[in-house]
Formats: C-alpha cells, sequence, structure tokens
C-alpha cells in the first residue's frame, strides 16, 4: 500500500511548518541560545510572542529565531531524529539581489520540538517526521515556483529575481478571495494561509497572499507519493496553491487586473488557480468547514506560548503514542480519573508502562543510586548526581540521554552540553512527575514489580 496522502501536509505546522512563533517554518532554554550566526529558518514566520519566552533572539526582519533549537525536548520522544537541515531553493535577503543566501528548512527534531511546543503532536510519532518534514519542504518549494512565475510575468524582463524578504502563517485568517469563493462559488475552505513578502530587482516590496487547498480525490495511492522530492513541484497532486498579490497599492492591483490580459496574449505562462469548484471539490465543502473550525478552535485551545498563527492539524486524531515497551502509551490519554489537586490525568496503560520502566531503573541504575545516596562532598555528590540522571534518561529519555553524549563526542562547547544536560534533568523530572501521579491513580500497577509496600 502506498503512502497516500489524506490530509493537507502538516506544520506545526499543519505546516507545521514549521516551530515557534518564529519557530523554524512553518514553520523558535533556559540557558540562552545555542550557536550564533544568521537566521535559519523556513518561509513560514508566525506570532513572535513566544520566543522571547525560550529566551532565543529574533531576528526583527522576519520576525525568526537567530538559532533554531536542534536538541530533543519533549518527555515524549522516544527515538533520535535527525537534525539535518535542508537548503531550500528560496532567494533570502532584505534588500534587491539577496546575500546570495537561501532559507533553510528545519530538520525533523525542529519541526518535532515546534509541534511538541504547540501541543500539536496529536497520534504524530517520531517514525512520521520525515514525511512531515518532506511535505513542508515541498509545499514552500512549489509556493516559490508559483510566485516566480507570477514575477517572470509581471516584470518579463527584471535583469534578476526577487529574494524573499519575510514571512507570515496565517491559517485562522480567511483571504477576501478565499471567503468570495466559498460562500458565493461554492468552494471548499483553504486549510491554510500565508502571506510572503519578495524585494523585487529595483528594491520594490510586493506581499503576496497564498491559499492552500487540498483535494483529496487527487492524492496518490503510488508507493513513495507520500515523501516526494523537495523540487518536484508536481509530486504532490491534492496540493492547490493559490498565489497572487495582495491589493496593497495601485500598482499590486494593475498587476492583478493585467494577469488575465497577459495570458490571453500568450505573453505569460501563469496558470492561476480557477475560481470555480469542481465535482470533486464541490463535494468536500463539508470537510473542509470542519477542518476550518477546527483550525480555529485548536488555535483557541493551544497553550499561551504556543497560541502564534500556525498551521494545525486538519484531522485531529485520537492521541496514541506508542510507548518504550511498545504498549499503548496514553501519555494524552486518560480514562476518566484525576489527581487530586490537578494533577496530571494518567491511563492505566501509561501506568503500566512506567511500572516496566521504574523496574528497569532499580535494576539498571541501582550503583548509580547508591553513589549518589553515600556522596560526600559538594563536589562528589555533583558528579554522582550527574551520574545517576544520566543513568535513569538513558531508560526514561533516551533521546535526550543520546543528545548529551553526541555533544559531548563531538566535542560542543561547554554552554551546547549544559543545555543538553538541562533538558535531560527536565525529561527525567517530567517522566518522574507522572510516574508519581500513577502511583497514587494507579497503585495496582506497581504491585506486581513492586509489591504491596508504599
Amino acid at each position: 500500500m502506498g503512502n497516500r496522502q489524506t490530509s493537507p501536509p502538516s506544520d506545526a505546522g499543519q505546516t507545521v511548518g514549521y516551530a515557534d512563533s518564529r519557530d523554524e517554518c512553518p514553520v523558535k532554554h533556559n540557558s540562552g541560545p545555542v550557536g550564533a550566526g544568521g537566521v535559519d529558518a523556513c518561509p513560514v514566520k508566525h506570532d513572535g510572542a513566544s520566543a522571547a519566552a525560550f529566551n532565543q533572539p529574533l531576528d526583527p526582519s522576519n520576525n525568526m529565531p537567530a538559532s533554531g533549537n536542534n536538541l530533543p525536548l519533549d518527555p515524549s520522544q522516544h527515538k533520535t531524529l535527525s537534525t539535518e537541515r535542508a537548503s531550500s531553493h528560496i532567494l533570502k535577503g532584505t534588500t534587491a539581489g539577496g546575500d546570495g543566501t537561501t532559507w533553510t528548512y528545519p530538520s525533523p527534531q525542529m519541526f518535532y520540538n515546534a509541534l511538541a511546543r504547540k501541543g500539536k503532536l496529536g497520534d504524530t510519532s517520531e517514525d512520521d517526521m520525515d514525511i512531515i518534514v518532506g511535505l513542508h519542504n515541498n509545499m514552500n518549494e512549489t509556493t516559490w515556483t508559483r510566485v516566480l512565475e507570477w514575477e517572470a510575468a509581471a516584470n518579463p524582463d527584471a535583469p534578476a529575481p526577487p529574494v524573499l524578504s519575510r514571512f507570515m502563517g496565517r491559517p485562522t485568517d480567511l483571504s477576501p478571495k478565499a471567503m468570495f469563493k466559498h460562500r458565493i462559488l461554492g468552494h471548499p475552505l483553504p486549510y491554510d494561509r500565508h502571506d510572503w513578502t519578495v524585494v523585487r530587482h529595483d528594491g520594490t516590496e510586493r506581499r503576496y497572499v497564498i491559499d492552500y487547498y487540498h483535494d483529496e480525490s487527487r492524492a496518490s495511492e503510488e508507493e513513495g507519493s507520500g515523501l516526494p522530492a523537495m523540487e518536484d513541484t508536481e509530486a504532490v497532486k491534492s496540493l492547490l496553491v493559490d498565489v497572487r498579490p495582495a491589493f496593497d497599492g495601485i500598482g499590486s492591483a494593475v498587476e492583478r487586473a493585467a494577469m488575465p490580459l497577459r495570458r490571453a496574449a500568450g505573453t505569460s505562462s501563469f496558470v492561476p488557480l480557477p475560481m470555480m469548484p469542481d465535482a470533486a471539490l464541490k463535494e468536500q465543502v463539508a470537510e473542509s468547514v470542519e477542518v476550518w473550525r477546527g483550525i480555529q478552535e485548536g488555535n483557541k485551545s493551544a497553550p499561551p506560548l504556543a497560541r502564534e498563527k500556525i498551521r494545525v492539524e486538519a484531522e485531529p486524531a485520537p492521541a496514541s503514542r506508542s510507548s518504550p515497551t511498545g504498549e499503548a502509551d496514553a501519555r494524552t490519554e486518560t480514562e476518566g480519573r484525576d489527581g487530586a489537586g490537578g494533577a496530571p490525568k494518567i491511563s492505566r496503560a501509561e501506568a503500566d508502562a512506567l511500572s516496566k520502566e521504574l523496574l528497569r531503573i532499580s535494576e539498571t541504575c541501582g550503583e548509580a543510586m547508591m553513589a549518589q545516596r553515600g556522596c560526600d562532598g559538594e563536589a562528589e555528590c555533583e558528579q554522582a548526581t550527574v551520574g545517576l540522571t544520566m543513568c535513569l534518561a538513558s531508560i526514561l529519555c533516551p533521546a535526550q540521554h543520546a543528545a548529551v553524549v553526541e555533544a559531548l563526542d563531538r566535542g560542543e562547547k561547554e554552554a551546547l552540553v549544559d543545555h543538553a544536560f538541562g533538558e535531560v534533568t527536565a525529561c527525567v523530572n517530567a517522566v518522574n512527575g507522572r510516574a508519581e501521579s500513577a502511583v497514587r491513580l494507579h497503585p495496582e500497577a506497581f504491585k506486581e514489580n513492586f509489591g504491596d509496600d508504599d
């Protein structure tokens, strides 16, 4: 069976992309920024509200973080993800001609961090990230190709192509054209909207409004269709992109009015998305409305630090993650049992998985526990605590544990190693907190492994 695309490409993106209010794209620790240098991000900007909360400096030219976080951050992550980032074909710059570089897409690890931070993981697992990132990158490359097609028609004699200066993901804002197509012509609603601003060869700016539609009838059943090549802008047939300049002034209005004339005269190869929906699209109107409502509700219910304008999952599914033991992990699932005083809800399935993890800890980390309990002096106790934390993390937080080991093996700077260890500590503490709640809510899950003693 092929990798059929049955819903719009995800970001956190639903594009996700992306990452925080300046996360990486579409689609942004406590110990300050990691690394230095220019902006590395992809063309999908979101509100800048939460980036400051994570102590990551923002580039004012595009509201993206100056340095993306490529470390495992969420306790739900059990597998190591790639930190490799792909360079796009989208020229970057804030002045005519750009700076000779292109935008950089987030790595699978960055994308996972963004989804986790925004509470948008749902049933998405680490195994899904390559496909999600691949669709995200392909979507942006397709968008840029359409923008360049319009620019070539509007400025056929331009000595240089435009560059992308900044961008904004606006999934909760319905464009006037999309509203007209839906209410008057019976067209499905878009699942996302972006605004991209380009700088032309003469220094002038032009803002583009981009609506993204999904046509389920065009989804491919072919093997590998869920992981298209980044530069193959025709690979995802179900992705419909409506690109046009915004009505920001007389110039853009004239361009939009002239485009049909250019096409009629044969001087433009730009092919716009049809205004009228075909029969297949008309059958998808009701589903698109449900997706739109989900986007609105998702934005309202997101955590306070995650309420930036992001693409959300179009078809929220019941959360059911896979635990390290292979059993159904219900870290986001409940069985109707609340902990006292606002404690987290823990299902019996998660309690069983935590019981097995604690048993492994007692068998594996006994020596480290004894060293920590019997240490003498500040230096010795600090070293023993680090050793115990890393042992616990090797079982409870393997991805975060691996990040520390890799940072040490590569001889990374002390600040990066400290930050990686800080994430390990936070992960271990988070799992420990859930374990304590599990013992209170489901004591029977621990009796088999640890007996009846408290």
